[in-house]
């Protein structure tokens, strides 16, 4: 493990949001074409979410309380934060009604599409998540 202040010696590098070295951090802004695509997408997880078989409770849930942070999300400067955030509360809940892969999958495939845009690790802040990939 290099020590701070060490050289860092990498090849190429390219993608969004990539911060490297001790202490590097990254922010990602959303131009609007991108905000359009990620809230197309939650429209798409809206619709996924009601036609799931999951609890009531938990959709309950998911609709008002981690798709409108999403929403939110989305319009705001730096929006990984929040979004992570609001991902989280996605896995934790599917996780915690033992959601299976089969009656969640249009749920799970439209998170990690939005995490990905938005440049969110999916298995760093949705494990479950990840796991019905």
């Amino acid at each position: 493990m290099a020590g701070e202040g060490s050289p860092i010696t990498t090849g190429n590098i390219s993608g969004t949001g990539i911060a490297v070295g001790a202490g590097a951090q990254a922010t990602v802004t959303i131009n609007q074409q991108v905000q359009k695509e990620v809230l197309d997408l939650l429209s798409q997880l809206r619709d996924h979410i009601q036609n799931a078989d999951l609890p009531e409770g938990a959709k309950k849930v998911l609709l008002e309380k981690a798709v409108p942070e999403m929403e939110q999300a989305v319009h705001a400067p730096e929006p990984k934060a929040a979004m992570s955030d609001a991902i989280g509360r996605i896995n934790d809940q599917l996780q915690g009604v033992g959601a299976v892969a089969k009656n969640v999958s249009g749920i799970v495939e439209t998170v990690s599409k939005i995490a990905g845009i938005v440049g969110i690790g999916v298995k760093i802040v949705a494990p479950f998540l990840a796991g019905l990939l």
